[in-house]
């Protein structure tokens, strides 16, 4: 049966949460018909072991400015400890579930970030993404729980904005939807929440001065994966059980919801 392919971009806020993967698992066995991706971060994670070895955390627009010491401690944050929490999760509510990460096959091809004339650091863009693993998890049954985290051929280690990456995920593996869970319940504008947006509306507000640091990469990598060919983008944050197929199935969206076409909500 040819399944209809999602992307689930899981914030390090969202996983704070107890029992959320299991809550996510659960969703998860009800929709056999849909193959699952998930890209994770761990933001906060990061910033609590960072701190009690004494490195500050730096931000700009959004973005974790990294440097060599720093990404040794993302890595073994995202792709050890966070990655194989949630493969362990998935696995005990009987899903098969493989934890990867950009390194693994070259899942992502990167390069240092080269923005504004600001030395980033050990950050990476990704340049391609090679979907054969991916390709391998979908005729197995297996979902791929990724790790951003990669390096430049095989050399040095770079941390990948998490809301890019699956943006390159979703828009390289012809996913139909991109759900960014976060801890907000949506994209807001003026102090409002907004229901659905189109693509043009979404490039407007990421210009505009509305939009929260966080929000941004989001943004960039909403437009950035329906310019891909992804049909709809979801901004939302976990309402429990049967969140995925509410968004999913019923059609009855929480968040926000940007697409070509704007959609309807209840």
């Amino acid at each position: 049966m040819k399944k209809r392919k999602v992307v689930l971009k899981l914030s390090g806020k969202i996983l704070d949460r107890p029992g959320i993967i299991e809550e996510i698992a659960h969703d998860i066995l009800q929709l056999p018909e849909f193959f699952f991706m998930i890209v994770h971060g761990g933001g906060r994670d990061i910033s609590f072991y960072l701190e009690k070895m004494g490195i500050e955390s730096t931000f700009i627009d959004g973005l974790r400015v990294t440097d060599e010491e720093s990404v040794e401690v993302v890595e073994m944050v995202l792709s050890g400890r966070i990655n194989k929490k949630i493969v362990g999760a998935l696995q005990n509510a009987g899903l098969n579930a493989l934890g990867i990460s950009g390194k693994d096959t070259e899942l992502f091809r990167v390069h240092r970030l080269q923005k504004d004339g600001r030395d980033w650091g050990f950050v990476g863009e990704i340049e391609a993404v090679n979907p054969q693993l991916l390709k391998l998890c979908y005729d197995q049954g297996i979902i791929p729980v990724i790790s951003p985290i990669s390096s430049t051929n095989g050399q040095d280690t770079l941390n990948v904005n998490a809301d890019h990456a699956a943006s390159k995920v979703a828009a390289a593996f012809s996913s139909e939807s991109l759900l960014f869970f976060t801890d907000v319940e949506g994209l807001y504008h003026n102090a409002k929440k907004l229901n659905s947006v189109s693509v043009e509306e979404a490039e407007r507000l990421l210009n505009s001065t509305s939009i929260s640091d966080g929000m941004v990469p989001k943004l960039q990598s909403a437009i950035e994966a329906l310019r891909g060919g992804v049909k709809n983008v979801h901004i939302l944050t976990w309402r429990g059980t049967k969140t995925l197929i509410r968004e999913l199935k019923e059609k009855q969206y929480g968040g926000t919801v940007i697409s070509d076409n704007v959609l309807c909500t209840t």
